[in-house]
């Protein structure tokens, strides 16, 4: 398990991250912020629409701006603005991680919206595949389908229960077709974030 946590506690970046300006866009709103998903702390936030991204994200300035995290990887974070910023949030009881690498080497990152396939029975999509996804038969399925790491609806994609956590990879495509029964594999590295700022 791998914990990101960019900020010191008086919110200075620690060496290593950067943060850039994000999009110009409306401030992504706050209101319903409950601290990510990803996190093992409180004190981090996940705000706004899916098109903002802002699924993993710091406050470390009272100035009404967030940065956030684009993925578990990239040391680049991007600053965008905010509202109805909450002061403190909590650590979810079950936080899912916001990127996986499995023992394949192939890396995935978690969800945060857009229009992604169906199968029939009823399992939905949770990681995309962003590295090494050409070890995954080019990079797609037959057709119009693609690789991804599936979910029973409301629940987590991994499972924890065991010490060797594992994920289901399957396509989607279709909601109306039976895809084959996805594949278990296990997963190597888990990145989740965490907060010290004060």
């Amino acid at each position: 398990m791998v914990v990101l946590d960019p900020f010191r506690r008086d919110g200075t970046l620690l060496p290593g991250w950067t943060v850039h300006n994000g999009p110009q866009s409306p401030p992504a709103d706050c209101r319903f912020d409950t601290g990510s998903p990803a996190a093992r702390s409180g004190g981090t936030h996940a705000c706004g629409s899916t098109a903002a991204g802002a699924v993993a994200c710091w406050a470390p300035r009272a100035d009404g701006h967030l940065v956030c995290a684009a993925d578990a990887w990239d040391r680049r974070l991007f600053r965008i603005p905010a509202a109805n910023l909450r002061p403190v949030t909590h650590a979810p009881a079950r936080p899912v991680p916001l990127g996986l690498e499995l023992v394949d080497g192939t890396r995935w990152s978690l969800r945060t919206g857009g229009a992604w396939g169906g199968r029939a029975d009823g399992l939905t999509g949770a990681y995309g595949c962003v590295s090494s996804c050409a070890a995954l038969h080019g990079g797609s399925g037959p057709g119009t389908t693609t690789w991804v790491l599936l979910a029973p609806s409301g629940a987590s994609a991994v499972d924890m229960d065991a010490p060797t956590w594992t994920v289901r990879r399957g396509l989607v495509g279709n909601p109306d077709v039976r895809y084959p029964a996805p594949t278990p594999v296990p997963v190597r590295r888990a990145w989740f974030i965490a907060s010290t700022l004060s």
